[in-house]
């Protein structure tokens, strides 16, 4: 016996989550908490890299060396007396690549 929309929705609902939904809400927000710094991580690892030796590291050491380099391009905007908050994204991936740089730079300075 086919099923009428109603039935059908209801039988659909039950794969699809409710964006109203609480714990819906909190998996989206810390995929978007999770997910991007990752990616930029990674990216402003590449660059560094790439800047630095010519050729990127890999997918887990382009993310370490882009987390440090973000806090690291964080604490020289900060000696400089420049605030990243509310710059855009370009200024703060700028001071990123450029503590990743600076933390390849020491590296390769102590190694």
């Amino acid at each position: 016996m086919p099923w009428g929309h109603e039935e059908l929705s209801k039988q659909l609902s039950l794969f699809a989550p409710d964006k109203n939904n609480k714990f819906t809400k909190m998996l989206e927000h810390i995929a978007d908490f999770t997910a991007w710094p990752i990616i930029t991580g990674i990216l402003i690892g590449y660059v560094a890299n790439r800047i630095m030796s010519g050729e990127g590291k890999g997918c887990c050491m382009n993310l370490i060396i882009g987390i440090v380099g973000s806090y690291v391009g964080t604490f020289i905007s900060h000696l400089f007396n420049i605030e990243l908050l509310g710059k855009g994204y370009f200024t703060n991936f700028v001071f990123c690549v450029l503590g990743a740089v600076t933390v390849l730079w020491i590296w390769k300075k102590l190694t």
